[in-house]
């Protein structure tokens, strides 16, 4: 629990509350299960509620499984349990029920917050990767399927002082509302496994993709993928005649994301509104030293022409397709071996891309046109 003050209004001399409470049960059911549940009041008193039970795969069927154990009947070998035993490292597969309440804060990017109510049930190839929130963090490669039914509320910002009001484009304002999303989620990720590090690479590739299809019972409607990799390359090794022509340690670096969201109305079961536009919620947005250095999150792509008091160059109203490609050089940092051995390197990069809606990207041109670029330099850690 913590708090603290502040001095710029009337208001901000009120004490400013975070509490923060979980409990988690360790092998619940015998099977190195875990259950989690957490609640979290935040500084602007947005609660959010979280439950999850992981588990392995096999557990589920556990008494199958113990059946064939005990059995002599060859054919009792076609058990759901027996069979996720048998595969390739099947003992590590997990599964994670979860039910989460939270609210999601773009006001400084959109003028809006997006609450969501949500169940949902991953299947992964690791317990660990079953129950991360964000398959990227997963500690060794990742590949699972996820179901989600979530209700969704999109709240535009409201005006400071007169809070009838709202303080955001009339582009978000029409967006605004509650929608219920219905999913599967197919999406893998190596993680850093075929690089000689995870955060700061200097050789090796990697590589992510997935797909997710929305549909009935939800009432919004599409399809949407995504991709990306890396190369990174070392050339200054110290041996041959490259190596004596480059600084020692010199890696190069390649990279390119993309992706693609396309509405689908499911012949009239998915209302996606006007024009059948995708969901505010659902498309891309672009922007930000993870994805396009030199621009602030969400600074690229369709935007309306006025924003709320946390946006004035106006709100992102985000896009349908987009990708971005990096090109980058990096070297051990010169001159201090404390810091070059520790894995702190000088960089440079050239990056561009685009994000746009979907009817512009099926003119190349017009989708190339629109491309942004960048280049710079900076320090890495890792």
């Amino acid at each position: 629990v913590g708090s603290s003050s502040s001095s710029s209004s009337a208001a901000g001399m009120l004490p400013k509350v975070q509490f923060e409470t979980s409990a988690s049960l360790i092998n619940l059911t015998g099977m190195t299960d875990l259950t989690q549940c957490s609640y979290t009041i935040d500084q602007t008193s947005t609660p959010t509620l979280s439950f999850t039970h992981t588990r392995p795969l096999f557990s589920l069927f556990h008494n199958s499984a113990s059946a064939i154990v005990s059995s002599d009947d060859p054919d009792s070998s076609t058990a759901i349990g027996d069979t996720i035993l048998s595969m390739d490292n099947g003992s590590k597969y997990g599964v994670t029920i979860r039910a989460d309440i939270d609210t999601l804060d773009y006001e400084h990017t959109r003028s809006s917050k997006d609450h969501i109510q949500s169940v949902g049930i991953k299947i992964a190839n690791s317990t660990t990767g079953s129950s991360a929130v964000n398959p990227a963090i997963s500690e060794d490669v990742y590949a699972g399927i996820d179901w989600s039914l979530s209700h969704r509320d999109i709240i535009p910002r409201r005006h400071k002082s007169l809070p009838y009001l709202c303080d955001a484009s009339q582009d978000i304002i029409a967006c605004g509302g509650p929608s219920w999303k219905h999913s599967l989620t197919s999406e893998y990720r190596l993680n850093g496994f075929y690089t000689d590090s995870k955060f700061n690479p200097t050789a090796g590739v990697d590589s992510y993709g997935g797909v997710e299809v929305a549909g009935p019972p939800g009432d919004v409607g599409f399809l949407k993928c995504w991709s990306g990799g890396s190369i990174h390359l070392p050339l200054g090794d110290g041996g041959g005649l490259l190596g004596r022509l480059v600084p020692r340690g010199l890696s190069l670096h390649s990279a390119y994301h993309c992706g693609m969201i396309k509405s689908l109305s499911f012949g009239g079961l998915c209302n996606n509104g006007v024009g059948n536009m995708t969901n505010l919620s659902d498309r891309y947005y672009v922007g930000g030293p993870h994805q396009l250095r030199g621009f602030v999150p969400a600074g690229i792509g369709p935007r309306a022409d006025t924003g709320g008091a946390s946006v004035p160059g106006g709100d992102s109203v985000g896009g349908d397709v987009y990708y971005t490609a990096t090109g980058m050089l990096s070297v051990p940092f010169p001159g201090n071996n404390f810091l070059s051995n520790n894995g702190v390197r000088l960089f440079g990069f050239a990056n561009a891309g685009t994000l746009t809606g979907l009817d512009n990207a099926v003119n190349v041109s017009s989708f190339f046109r629109s491309t942004r670029v960048a280049v710079g330099g900076g320090i890495s850690i890792g």
